[in-house]
């Protein structure tokens, strides 16, 4: 078992708490059209590409009481406007007080759908008989172990949901479709599906120790969760629940793997990430344009309780754009009951999916937000003509917290220009190496987030297997790999948690953020978890593989194909199927065969023993593997290497039957 726990999540916030401080540091570009950078779907079959505009409304806000009623007015009005079909969940609290449930009534088109934002607060658990566990001068508690369902026992959570679905019906007249929640488990999903025959659920997307809470490996877009595990897609058809579960919140597929924005990174209007046109046009692209296999989907709006003070910047702009990729007919607009319909008509089990972005979504250029003028600073510390400084944040502050900084000095020496640039903790020493002294004048500096190489990301996933292959500048390496199995069950499904700070994590190959290390995880350099690339030669040596140019993706049927041009000619080719994974060079060197080297920090990862055909791995108790094809796999101190056959693509077999 990994000696890093899954079961708590240390340093939370939540989404709340940043909001302010989020909103300085944002990664915000400057608005750029959209390019296309990859190739247009080769399959004969058109992706289903589906869009739910869902806002839910909570008539409770214990931590920063506030306006509740001008954010759904408001969003209304302009959804209306566009006129978009839209999805509206009431938390209980809004299901049976205040003026929600009679301003919907009049208010909603008849395409819109009404449904139940599934978290707990004192008046469901009342009407249910279950005990409160809040504070007690609190209606809602935002608390894991309060507002979740896994901090309820089996039986209370079908309680709690038979109350949920009675009374939706005694106030609508109608029976509930749609319920989502930020962490829905498998016995109340299952409850739910089977009793009461559900369309559609959501959950939360993957995310890191946000809201008291960690989700990691699951699906990228939409799937039939499993009866032992809501976050895993079912791989058999016996153990399959028969409603469809999607991902909330539009999330940036390139950056927040590593952390690299450390506050939620998503299409919500709250966010920097929202906020940037250029981030909502690279985002809508990839719903609509890019390659996606059979479906691609995203979910836009915005909870009421955070006013709509925070949401009035984006909103609009949001829906002005969604408007216009609609009526290019790049995708359908529809609730999220509808998706869930024509989700069941088309797939009898979860189908492939994919996320491709090659269109780095903030331009791979810093904010100015997240940088600091040093000038004067630097300038006073000058002496005698020499310099020698640390970059820190005891300079000018910290300009962008939970990153990694770096301080770039442009100055002259005696006439002649030059420039150092230190990362955190390190010291510019003036004179440098080779220069010669001289009058020395600081003509700028500048400490905080500097430009950096664009990035692009590749991610797809069946019910099998979940994969992503991720560029940076020029270098390219696997960064996730995910397997599933229907009897791997989730944390807390039948005992109930008891803490605020969880972490539900799934079945990991490779794990490029966790088995990090601590620096890389901070955005500090350091050792990176990754699948990286080498060509082996005649004589053992290792050739890192790099990319020049731009990598292209093409699909077909299931199988989604990425051809990555290579410097000094020839291409890598990744073909990523629903069990499998193909990887090959072609039109590289003579007596060269491609190496997967896996690296990690072997503290923190699952792998527990490798043979030539096999890596196996324990991970809660559970032992898992993945197989070897064409190759020959061998362990290291940093974890393995798996080197091609002489001819035909290296295979690694990912399904675990």
């Amino acid at each position: 078992m990994s000696t890093e726990s899954s079961r708590s999540a240390p340093n939370l916030f939540t989404r709340r708490d940043v909001v302010a401080g989020a909103l300085k540091t944002m990664i915000i570009a400057s608005i750029l059209p959209v390019s296309i950078t990859s190739a247009e779907a080769a399959s004969t079959t058109k992706p289903y590409r589906a869009i739910n505009i869902m806002n839910f409304i909570r008539a409770e806000e214990p931590r920063n009481p506030m306006d509740l009623m001008t954010p759904v007015r408001e969003q209304m009005a302009l959804i209306k406007a566009h006129k978009f079909p839209a999805t509206w969940l009431l938390q209980y609290d809004a299901l049976v007080e205040g003026p929600f449930v009679e301003f919907l009534k009049a208010e909603m088109p008849a395409d819109h759908e009404v449904g139940v934002w599934f978290e707990m607060n004192r008046k469901i658990c009342d009407d249910a008989g279950v005990a409160w566990r809040g504070r007690p001068d609190w209606e809602w508690d935002y608390h894991v172990p309060v507002a979740y369902s896994i901090g309820y026992t089996a039986e209370e959570r079908r309680k709690l949901a038979d109350t949920a679905v009675a009374t939706f019906k005694c106030v609508f007249g109608t029976d509930v479709k749609s319920i989502a929640s930020w962490n829905m488990d498998a016995i109340s999903a299952a409850h739910l599906s089977d009793k009461y025959h559900i369309d559609a659920f959501g959950n939360c997307r993957d995310q890191l120790a946000t809201d008291g809470f960690t989700i990691w490996g699951c699906p990228i877009a939409g799937y039939y969760p499993n009866r032992r595990n809501a976050w895993s897609p079912a791989v058999e058809a016996k153990n399959q629940i028969s409603t469809p579960m999607f991902r909330l919140l539009g999330q940036d597929p390139v950056y927040y793997y590593d952390n690299t924005i450390p506050y939620p990174d998503t299409m919500e209007p709250v966010w920097g990430t929202g906020r940037s046109e250029k981030f909502v046009d690279t985002f809508l692209d990839m719903i609509a344009r890019q390659p996606t296999q059979a479906f691609g989907y995203a979910q836009l709006g915005q909870e009421n309780s955070f006013g709509w003070d925070e949401m009035k910047q984006a909103f609009p702009m949001q829906m002005d754009k969604l408007a216009r990729v609609r009526d290019a007919g790049g995708v359908v607009v529809e609730t999220m009951g509808e998706t869930g319909r024509r989700f069941k008509r088309a797939f009898k089990s979860t189908p492939a999916q994919a996320q491709v972005m090659l269109d780095d979504p903030f331009g791979g250029a810093a904010s100015k937000d997240l940088q600091r003028d040093a000038t004067a600073v630097v300038t006073d510390l000058v002496q005698n003509d020499t310099l020698h400084v640390t970059a820190s944040n005891d300079l000018v502050g910290d300009p962008a917290g939970n990153t990694h900084k770096y301080l770039r000095v442009r100055y002259t020496l005696g006439g002649v220009a030059h420039s150092q640039t230190a990362a955190e903790l390190d010291t510019i020493q003036i004179p440098g190496p080779g220069e010669t002294p001289g009058k020395l004048v600081i003509t700028s500096a500048v400490y905080g987030v500097l430009d950096r190489a664009p990035e692009r990301t590749v991610w797809y996933q069946s019910k099998e297997l979940r994969a992503n292959l991720h560029f940076r500048g020029d270098q390219f390496f696997l960064r996730d790999l995910h397997v599933y199995n229907d009897n791997f069950p989730q944390p807390f499904l039948t005992e109930t948690v008891k803490q605020h700070g969880i972490e539900q994590r799934l079945l990991a190959v490779l794990d490029g953020y966790h088995w990090s290390s601590d620096d890389a995880r901070a955005n500090r350099g350091g050792p990176r978890a990754m699948g990286r690339f080498v060509l082996v030669g005649a004589d053992g040596a290792q050739t890192p593989l790099t990319m020049d140019g731009l990598p292209v993706v093409t699909e077909t049927g299931s199988t989604l194909r990425t051809e990555v041009p290579l410097a000094g000619g020839g291409a890598l080719i990744a073909v990523f199927h629903e069990r499998e994974i193909e990887l090959s060079v072609a039109g590289g060197p003579a007596n060269t065969r491609l190496g997967l080297i896996f690296e990690w920090d072997p503290s923190r990862s699952a792998l527990k023993d490798v043979t030539e055909k096999r890596l196996s791995y324990r991970f809660q108790d559970f032992d898992y593997a993945m197989s070897v094809a064409n190759g020959v796999a061998s362990k290291t101190d940093k974890g393995a290497n798996i080197i091609a056959g002489k001819s035909g693509p290296l295979r690694l077999l990912m399904a675990q039957k």
